[in-house]
């Protein structure tokens, strides 16, 4: 397993639906330059009222800074390549950070080489500009470097053990889609992440 290098800064937020926490980072994106080497991640907490906690992990600690003021409605924590404990810590908190840092959990929204994933490119190229190490074909099947990703302009891969997977579908001959599709419809949205 692949452990995080860099700072994680987990925000523990009051988010409940997917397509908002891709507002609040759309937002954050606009505001924030996030330098080329981060990771901006969502996690599910899944307690009494499901919500997201949102992580950024980078070796630049001023861009985590930056990150943190402009989201201080929620509570945040900082780790160097810690686990986050303590008993005024949320469990959200310690879930972001044990996430971000074992790389296994989390759904990546920005990620080294994410701007390069845009339109129709061959497979072997995104997993050459980027850091997903497969693409995962739902239903079985795999998919060839030259096989063409339709990537819709939106790209959100998840870390699983260590490794940077991106589900995909079948879309024709010789072609996938990411699996997860921008404006999912209410009833389906929320399952952004398919069974092992």
């Amino acid at each position: 397993m692949t452990s995080a290098t860099g700072v994680v800064l987990a925000v523990d937020t009051t988010v409940t639906t997917l397509a908002e926490i891709e507002h609040v980072l759309l937002d954050l994106g606009e505001q924030v330059a996030l330098p080329d080497d981060a990771y901006l991640c969502t996690h599910m907490m899944r307690d009494d009222r499901p919500h997201y906690v949102v992580s950024l992990t980078s070796a630049d600690e001023a861009s985590l800074d930056a990150v943190r003021q402009h989201l201080t409605e929620w509570d945040s924590a900082v780790s160097h390549g810690e686990p986050v404990n303590g008993a005024g810590i949320r469990a959200g908190l310690r879930m972001g950070v044990r996430e971000a840092l074992t790389r296994d959990g989390g759904r990546a929204v920005r990620f080294p080489g994410w701007d390069s994933v845009r339109g129709s490119l061959p497979v072997g190229e995104v997993l050459a500009a980027t850091p997903i190490g497969r693409l995962e074909v739902l239903g079985g099947g795999t998919a060839a470097l030259t096989d063409i990703l339709h990537s819709r302009g939106f790209v959100r891969p998840l870390w699983r053990s260590g490794e940077l997977v991106l589900p995909v579908l079948p879309s024709g001959p010789g072609a996938v889609a990411p699996f997860e599709v921008p404006n999912p419809t209410p009833c389906c949205g929320e399952h952004t992440e398919p069974q092992r």
